[in-house]
């Protein structure tokens, strides 16, 4: 299975392809960077003085008779006549930061993915950069799945093990139809997603079915599923705000409800009534 860029390709291109001289090179970057901390972490003071001093008791100069090799916090030491003490300048780490997060970001757009999904980093992420980073990965997993997946790899399974099944139920497998569902993604606003997705099917532009499939729902199953809660509920006289044949949406009777329950009342007078009699 590999993604097909130009018509006579037979093998596939790492996805990598595009960045891989840039991940090279963070790598020496890296590796730089560590190296640079280690150096700084090994020098910390040097003792300067004259050649004479360097050449006269080197006990002089400390309490125990040695020279001092290691600095603690507090400590106070005594110098010979014409030394002195200087402390090291190591080399600092600045735009580390900086430099790691563009080359991130110029990974993440060579794979096609977005950066937070890259690198888990949701620093300075706001809701509407979030949203287009998700919707424009969105787009990619669409094309890779139904140009790519499904064609490349499910289709084969597919007809593979339908016509496994087919010939151990010793039927035909030219009836047999295959349909592929991608997995449910999860929205970023639900509140505001779904009723988009409610106007789409009110004005026209959608259906119930499609926009069920975009959930990673299966269309009859839901519709099944639904008829039978439905028909629970009438059969033990129960309603519910989510039932839109009992309550409108701003959880008020539904006219047709309220006639259909008088209507019972009625007729359950009448047979009283009868019986009374």
């Amino acid at each position: 299975m590999y993604r097909v860029d130009r018509p006579g390709q037979v093998r596939g291109v790492t996805w990598l392809a595009p960045v891989l001289v840039r991940l090279n090179d963070f790598m020496d970057y890296l590796d730089a960077q560590l190296v640079r901390q280690k150096i700084s972490a090994c020098f910390t003071a040097f003792v300067t003085g004259d050649d004479e001093d360097d050449a006269s008791d080197e006990g002089e100069n400390s309490a125990q008779g040695y020279r001092t090799e290691g600095l603690e916090p507090g400590t106070i030491e005594y110098l010979r006549s014409g030394e002195s003490i200087d402390f090291s300048d190591p080399p600092k780490v600045d735009g580390f930061d900086q430099y790691a997060a563009s080359t991130l970001r110029e990974i993440a757009t060579g794979v096609g993915m977005p950066y937070m999904v890259l690198t888990g980093d949701l620093a300075g992420a706001n809701y509407s950069v979030g949203r287009l980073g998700w919707l424009e990965f969105q787009r990619n997993i669409t094309v890779w799945t139904n140009h790519m997946l499904i064609p490349a790899m499910l289709t084969p399974i597919g007809r593979w093990f339908m016509g496994a099944a087919c010939l151990v139920e010793g039927v035909s497998a030219a009836d047999a139809k295959i349909e592929w569902r991608a997995p449910r993604r999860e929205m970023i606003n639900p509140k505001e997603e779904i009723a988009a997705a409610k106007d789409l099917v009110r004005a026209g532009f959608s259906s119930r079915s499609r926009e069920a499939l975009r959930f990673g729902v299966d269309p009859e199953d839901l519709e099944a599923e639904i008829a039978q809660e439905n028909e629970r509920a009438d059969a033990l006289g129960l309603k519910f705000d989510s039932d839109p044949r009992q309550m409108s949406s701003q959880g008020q009777e539904q006219p047709s409800a309220a006639n259909d329950n008088a209507a019972s009342d009625d007729d359950a007078g009448e047979t009283e009534s009868k019986t009374d009699v």
